[in-house]
């Protein structure tokens, strides 16, 4: 989401597409390249994340109304993997992700 800008938030918002946010502080490690020959086994050093009451609800709240919720960016998808219980629930919460995406 690093480079939606105001006006694209707009526009989104036109159209009927509901926005939130959440945070990942992002360390120099999201940008280490892998140093393994098994990507499996590359470590993803740990990034702080915050979910506020209000986007975890909005989120949920989606869900179980069976509509679409999209997530912009690798960060976003570590921090909701991180946060979501076994059944897909999103708690408010911070705390620490290690999560490593690969293909």
């Amino acid at each position: 989401g690093l480079h939606f800008t105001p006006q694209l938030f707009d526009a989104l918002e036109q159209r009927g597409i509901k926005t939130c946010f959440l945070t990942l502080h992002v360390g120099l490690g999201t940008f280490r390249p892998v140093s393994t020959d098994i990507v499996e086994e590359h470590q993803m050093h740990a990034e702080f994340y915050s979910i506020s009451p209000a986007t975890a609800a909005r989120i949920n709240e989606h869900r179980a109304a069976g509509k679409r919720v999209v997530a912009v960016g690798t960060t976003t998808v570590r921090t909701l993997e991180t946060a979501a219980d076994s059944a897909g629930q999103l708690s408010a919460r911070s705390g620490w992700t290690n999560i490593f995406i690969y293909p």
